[in-house]
C-alpha cells in the first residue's frame, strides 16, 4: 500500500476523550464514499509508543483482543496505522454519550430501561467470555450510548485491562476501578472470569439506585464490606425495585465464584427475560412504571462526581497494598497495573502505513 499522510485520509477534529498515553480525536474520513451519505466518522486513539514504552506488550494483546471481536454491544477497531513515534486505532465512534450522562439527561427512566442496559451489557460479556476473553474493568464510564435515540443500544468501551484466559491459566493481576473489583481480585487470589459477572451486578446495583452497594464511613470499613459481600436494599430507594432483580444482583454478588452467574445463566435469569423495552420509551403514558429519574439520578449526582468515579480516595492496587498492611489478605499482589487509556498529541503530517498484522513488531 502506497503511504499516505493521515491528514490526507482523515480530517481531524475535536479532543473527545485523554488518558495517560493517548488522545482520542473525532476523524472524519476523508476517502470516497456512496453518493448521498455523509462521510464517515471514526474515534481515533492515539498512542504514544514514547510514553508507554515498557507496556508494549500490553498494547499488542489490547489491539489483538480488538482486532479478534465483532458484536453490536462491543465498539469495534476499524483499522491500525502506525509511524515512528505513535499508533492510530481507528476505532468505531458513537455519539450517544456516556450512560450515566444519558440517565441524568432522561425524563423517563425506569427498571425496564435499566434492565434492557444490563442485558445489552450481558450480551457483551457472553460474547468476549466464549472467545476466553475477560474485560477486567466494567463500569458505567466504559459504556457509550450508540446514539440519542429512544433505541440506542450499550456499546462497551476501554479494552486496556482486557485479557485472553484459558480454564489452565488463571489471572493474578491486580488492576481494574475499585468499586467494580470482585473480592477474590482485592484478597490476592487467582481469578477469571466471574471477576467481569460481579462488576455487572455492582453496575445493576447503581442503575436500580444511583450508588454503590459497598459504602461505608472510610475506606478500610468499605474494603471490609466488599471482601464479606456485605450489601443491604435500603428503604425506601430500593421498596418499589422489583424482587427478581434484587434476586439478579444476589446472585452475580456472590463471593463464592463457583455460585456466582455465569454470562449464559444471567442472561436466563428471570429478571433478563422478563422483556425488552426501549431506554426511555415514553413519557406519554403508554407504559405505566415507576418512573425513578429523580432519584437514581439524584443519587448519582451526590455519589459520583463530575468525572463519574465513585468520591473514593483509593485505587485498586492502594487498596489491595492497604487490606494487606491491615492483615486482611493472605497474600498482596504489588504488580503494576497496565492502563491503556493513554495520553499524547493530535496528529501532525505523517507518513503512515496500514499495518498489516498484530505482532512484537507493530510497538
Amino acid at each position: 500500500m502506497p503511504k499516505a499522510s493521515l491528514k490526507e485520509m482523515f480530517q481531524f477534529g475535536q479532543e473527545i476523550g485523554r488518558g495517560s498515553f493517548a488522545t482520542v480525536i473525532l476523524a472524519t474520513d476523508r476517502r470516497p464514499h456512496p453518493p448521498g451519505e455523509p462521510p464517515t466518522k471514526y474515534a481515533m486513539k492515539v498512542i504514544d509508543k514514547a510514553k508507554c514504552k515498557g507496556y508494549e506488550d500490553h498494547i499488542v494483546k489490547e489491539i489483538t483482543i480488538l482486532k479478534q471481536i465483532n458484536h453490536k454491544n462491543i465498539i469495534k477497531l476499524h483499522e491500525c496505522y502506525e509511524t515512528k513515534d505513535r499508533l492510530y486505532l481507528q476505532m468505531e465512534y458513537v455519539d450517544g454519550g456516556e450512560l450515566f450522562d444519558r440517565i441524568l439527561n432522561l425524563g423517563y427512566y425506569c427498571e425496564d430501561d435499566a434492565r434492557n442496559i444490563v442485558t445489552d451489557t450481558l450480551e457483551a460479556v457472553q460474547y468476549l467470555h466464549a472467545q476466553n476473553v475477560v474485560h477486567r474493568d466494567l463500569k458505567p464510564e466504559n459504556l457509550l450510548m450508540s446514539s440519542n435515540s429512544p433505541t440506542a443500544e450499550i456499546k462497551l468501551a476501554d479494552f486496556g485491562l482486557s485479557t485472553f484466559i484459558t480454564q489452565d491459566n488463571m489471572l493474578k493481576t491486580t488492576c481494574g476501578t475499585l468499586t467494580y473489583v470482585a473480592p477474590e481480585i482485592l484478597a490476592g487470589k487467582r481469578y477469571g472470569k466471574p471477576v467481569d459477572m460481579w462488576s455487572i451486578g455492582i453496575i445493576a446495583y447503581i442503575l436500580l439506585s444511583g450508588y454503590p452497594p459497598f459504602w461505608a464511613d472510610d475506606e478500610a470499613a468499605t474494603l471490609d464490606l466488599m471482601l464479606k459481600a456485605k450489601f443491604t436494599f435500603p428503604s425506601p430507594d430500593w421498596d418499589e425495585i422489583s424482587s427478581t432483580a434484587k434476586d439478579f444482583i444476589r446472585q452475580l454478588l456472590q463471593p463464592d465464584v463457583a455460585k456466582r452467574l455465569t454470562a449464559e445463566q444471567a442472561l436466563s435469569h428471570t429478571w433478563i427475560i422478563h422483556g425488552r423495552k426501549p431506554l426511555a420509551a415514553v413519557e406519554d403514558g403508554k407504559q405505566e412504571r415507576v418512573n425513578l429519574r429523580e432519584r437514581v439520578g439524584g443519587n448519582l449526582r451526590k455519589h459520583f462526581n463530575a468525572r463519574r468515579m465513585l468520591k473514593l480516595g483509593l485505587d485498586t492496587v492502594f487498596a489491595v497494598n492497604a487490606l494487606s498492611t491491615m492483615g486482611k489478605l493472605r497474600s498482596p499482589l504489588g504488580e503494576k497495573s497496565p492502563v491503556f487509556d493513554t495520553a499524547t498529541v493530535l496528529p501532525k503530517d505523517e507518513e503512515i502505513s496500514k499495518e498489516k498484522e498484530v505482532s512484537g513488531d507493530l510497538v
